[in-house]
């Protein structure tokens, strides 16, 4: 943030809470980094030229210095990233082992995991895998492995599903984060549950199971959840639901987790027609997203019913595409901290409850509030 101040770097992007996201940096210190970078062995670019071969025109890729991890001046190289580019992991496998310092890998498609093992110090793994993979036992043992992302999913291995279970003292210690992790059953809590530094997942259900997840999430992205999850877990800090099939009351049960900050719901149903909060839901929530969401079908709306004592941080409020919802309910217009509304390919009657929440929040001597409305489809 010191750098973000002083103008060295520039927020181009937020995250839902208000963090930053992504920033650009000037030219100037672009150039700095650069031959920083270089002196330090952290870094080689890849750089773009074209070559016209009859009336065609192509783009290829050229690394300066080629990739050989053999060479003496590439053993320091502690990033390599070559997850936007078509270039084989096979090529890089042999003598892999002497990248001793290699903290984070990035490739653009399937390795043989086995190879990674001699990495011990490595710290991020991503995969773009195209189809589901299984995560060696080996991998959640390294020492120094924090995170973990495959492209195309991931499966736990049925030793670490005997591990977990009948090995009291099999842990994951370093592990924060994996994604997209596949769940095909109850086994897999377990082998979650020796995670106990893991704070945030991404994973989408494979088949309908009961599943808890372990308590010490504060990230969780969870696709084809049905009613068969059980609690969530109490720490949790951003919820993310992606092709949904809920219950309100399920939702209730979301309400009540006393930390959450960002909810999201996106492309999911739930059964009944009204929503009606309790009072004291949501007391932390600061950024709430209904995107897509549909009701039962024998519904032509859903109705929406928080109580004036819910959702007091919401800074704010994102609707997508909710052509089923009714309206935008008049009580969060008495939230003082409510600072954007955005409503994107609703129904008419929501973009009007919008700008009648804002002119309520005017009559307050509120006039901070702003409403962005858009009748195109937003994704």
């Amino acid at each position: 943030m010191d750098l973000i101040n002083r103008g060295l770097v520039l927020v181009a992007e937020e995250r839902s809470n208000g963090g930053v996201k992504t920033c650009t940096i000037h030219d100037l210190l672009r150039d700095i980094c650069l031959r920083i970078a270089k002196e330090e062995n952290f870094m080689g670019r890849i750089e773009k030229y074209k070559i016209h071969k009859s009336i065609f025109e192509m783009q290829l890729l050229c690394f300066p210095r080629s990739f050989d991890p053999h060479v003496h001046s590439q053993l320091g190289r502690r990033v390599v990233d070559l997850y936007p580019y078509w270039y084989s992991f096979e090529d890089l496998s042999r003598g892999i082992e002497n990248l001793v310092h290699l903290r984070y890998l990035a490739v653009p498609e399937e390795p043989k995991l086995p190879l990674i093992e001699k990495l011990h110090r490595l710290e991020y793994l991503r995969l773009k895998n195209e189809k589901e993979v299984e995560i060696p036992e080996f991998v959640l043992n390294k020492k120094n492995l924090k995170h973990l992302h495959f492209e195309g999913g991931a499966r736990f291995s049925e030793s670490s599903h005997l591990k977990a279970t009948m090995d009291g003292s099999f842990q994951i210690n370093n592990l924060q984060s994996i994604s997209l992790l596949f769940i095909h059953n109850e086994m897999d809590a377990k082998v979650l549950g020796c995670a106990p530094n893991l704070r945030k997942l991404k994973c989408k259900f494979a088949s309908q199971c009961p599943f808890q997840f372990p308590n010490q999430l504060e990230s969780l992205n969870i696709s084809f959840m049905r009613d068969s999850c059980r609690d969530f877990p109490l720490n949790l800090k951003k919820l993310t639901l992606l092709k949904f099939d809920l219950s309100w009351e399920k939702i209730r049960m979301i309400g009540r987790l006393p930390n959450l900050e960002v909810l999201k719901l996106r492309d999911g149903s739930f059964k009944e027609k009204q929503w009606d909060t309790e009072e004291g839901e949501f007391q932390k929530l600061k950024f709430f997203e209904l995107n897509d969401v549909k009701i039962a079908s024998q519904y032509k709306y859903a109705e929406w019913n928080p109580t004036s004592y819910d959702y007091p941080k919401l800074d704010r409020l994102v609707l997508r595409n909710c052509s089923r919802l009714n309206k935008i309910p008049s009580s969060l217009g008495y939230i003082s901290t409510l600072r954007k509304i955005e409503v994107y390919g609703c129904a008419e009657s929501i973009a009007k409850s919008a700008v009648e929440i804002r002119e309520e929040q005017q009559e307050m001597g509120y006039e901070e509030l702003k409403v962005i409305i858009s009748h195109w489809r937003h994704w």
